[in-house]
């Protein structure tokens, strides 16, 4: 048997996260931007690896609400059908890809995701 996708998937695939946001009539619910600090390899012009390097990267996390319950949605912390749809929106800071990830509409801030 073949395990479902999650809702949105065919969606982001074809027309891209902001649209599938947009069809869902999904709101902004919370948005964070997280400070990360990170050693970057440094090396010589010759290719030979000196040390590291210290910098701070940012990331902007957004939590995404449905304002309506879908009945064969399951709310993955509370286990109870019913639920509203729920996603993280970030890009990487490393590689700039845009992600969509779904998560739990029991969630009201970006902090409870740390």
């Amino acid at each position: 048997m073949k395990t479902p996708e999650p809702p949105c998937t065919e969606i982001i695939l074809s027309k891209g996260n902001d649209y599938c946001l947009e069809f869902l009539h999904a709101e902004e619910v919370d948005r964070k931007t997280i400070s990360h600090r990170v050693s970057i390899p440094v090396f010589s012009p010759t290719g030979e690896y000196v040390g590291e390097k210290e910098d701070i990267q940012e990331e902007t996390l957004i939590l995404y609400r449905t304002k309506f319950s879908v009945p064969e949605a399951i709310n993955p912390l509370t286990r109870k059908n019913h639920a509203k749809l729920a996603w993280i929106q970030f890009v990487c800071p490393s590689t700039g890809t845009n992600y969509l990830i779904s998560t739990s509409p029991s969630f009201d801030n970006m902090i409870e995701h740390r």
